[in-house]
């Protein structure tokens, strides 16, 4: 049976940039995981321990997948039946294509979610907290094509103005602050955000937890609702 290195170096003989994620999870380990990868400083994580999920960087590929069955359904009957790398998560299949975009980070259009930049992907022989195995649905050594055409055509149709992430930043800076809230910036993607302010208190302390920034909802890819419910239950029973 082929061990997390095997993946490893099959992965980057692909062209690929496999990451560490904590098992059972979708949480790249590291405060820095999306920065200055390189073979050595992942592959000797992979070589200390076996018992870890596997992912890969995006931004020159992108992931696209649907978030529901008719969103899976559209995007398989756009792709037809071009030859591609596709892989089987707890929820959807995930599509990997050449990014045709150089501003995508995150975008989603009617349930079909396409990212990039910024973000990556969780990829077998990785397992879902659910305890479902990510499979391959087609070799993963096939060439990375050019996203479909319709896909294409279907993307940039449906991109609105300033839906890119350079843009959503200025967009923030003329909004006017709601009661209560303040503006923060993701250590990720540099986006700026505004959040209640108690509540950014108890993500950040969450993220904290881990050893991670703060990141927006965009780049995270665990949830922390339940910590931060925790933390809230702390601090109340320490001020009664």
């Amino acid at each position: 049976m082929k061990n997390l290195v095997g993946f490893f170096d099959e992965y980057v003989q692909c062209g690929l940039q496999p990451i560490a994620i904590y098992k059972g999870d979708k949480c790249p380990i590291g405060k820095l995981w999306n920065q200055n990868w390189s073979v050595q400083r992942w592959r000797t994580m992979f070589e200390q321990s076996n018992d870890l999920n596997m992912g890969i960087l995006l931004g020159n590929i992108v992931d696209v997948e649907g978030d529901t069955d008719k969103a899976n359904e559209n995007l398989s009957d756009m792709i037809g039946d071009l030859l591609h790398p596709m892989f089987k998560s707890s929820k959807s299949i995930h599509h990997i294509f050449l990014n045709p975009d150089e501003n995508l980070t995150r975008k989603v259009m009617n349930g079909i979610e396409f990212r990039a930049y910024t973000h990556q992907s969780v990829v077998p022989p990785s397992i879902h907290n659910s305890g479902n195995k990510y499979e391959w649905m087609s070799d993963y050594k096939l060439p990375i094509p050019q996203m479909p055409r319709v896909l294409y055509e279907y993307y940039i149709s449906n991109l609105k103005p300033n839906s890119n992430s350079k843009s959503k930043k200025i967009v923030c800076g003329k909004r006017k602050l709601k009661q209560g809230h303040i503006k923060t910036t993701c250590k990720i993607c540099n986006q700026s955000f505004f959040i209640h302010k108690k509540r950014l208190i108890l993500e950040v302390r969450s993220f904290q937890k881990m050893n991670l920034p703060w990141m927006c909802h965009g780049c995270r890819e665990i949830s922390v609702k339940e910590m931060c419910r925790e933390i809230r239950k702390d601090l109340n029973s320490v001020k009664n």
